[in-house]
């Protein structure tokens, strides 16, 4: 098992998005009093082609955005579709945040996370990545009512989540959404 992107290579990483953005010196103060760097710059190579993208049903719902079923060429994917916003800060704010996501999931890769596809910007803000088979832990142990959850299998369930967060602890990023629910 290994988690890309740790060690001395996240060092460079997190130097070359520094870079790329500007460093903490070029933030921008708005008029509402919130800080926003410069714009992220998502590579080429990360974008996929909308043409290429079927939006089927939705299978999930945050504060972000909603998850669907779909298909990208002739694999069938999780297509994130990611809110806008109404306002121009709000629309700033969103952007960078996808940029920021798109960025941290094409570098990170663990055999505990889903694998990032791609993304596109126009005309959704969208996040491809696999979709995995099955059902959510939520569904799975509702679904095994009124058993309970081998202890052994739990232990696993457990180690696994736990070897994932580690693999993005160690690149700096907080899940923050993390629950049972969770695709």
């Amino acid at each position: 098992m290994s988690c890309r992107g740790s060690g001395e290579e996240l060092e460079q990483e997190q130097h070359d998005l520094r870079r790329s953005v500007g460093g903490e010196s070029k933030r921008v103060r708005q008029q509402n009093g919130s800080i926003t760097a410069p714009e992220l710059t998502i590579d080429q190579n990360l974008l996929v082609d909308p043409k290429l993208l079927f939006i089927g049903n939705k299978i999930g719902e945050g504060a972000h955005g909603k998850v669907y079923e779909g298909r990208y060429g002739d694999r069938i994917v999780a297509i994130k579709v990611l809110h806008r916003g109404s306002t121009s800060d709000e629309k700033t704010a969103l952007e960078s945040r996808f940029a920021r996501e798109v960025i941290m999931m094409s570098r990170v890769k663990h055999e505990n996370l889903v694998k990032f596809i791609g993304a596109c910007k126009d005309p959704l803000m969208v996040i491809v990545t696999e979709l995995l088979p099955g059902m959510s832990l939520r569904k799975y142990l509702v679904s095994i009512r009124p058993n309970k959850l081998d202890l052994h299998v739990a232990l696993n369930f457990a180690l696994d989540i736990a070897r994932a967060m580690e693999c993005l602890h160690a690149n700096m990023i907080i899940h923050r959404d993390l629950k049972p629910g969770t695709h």
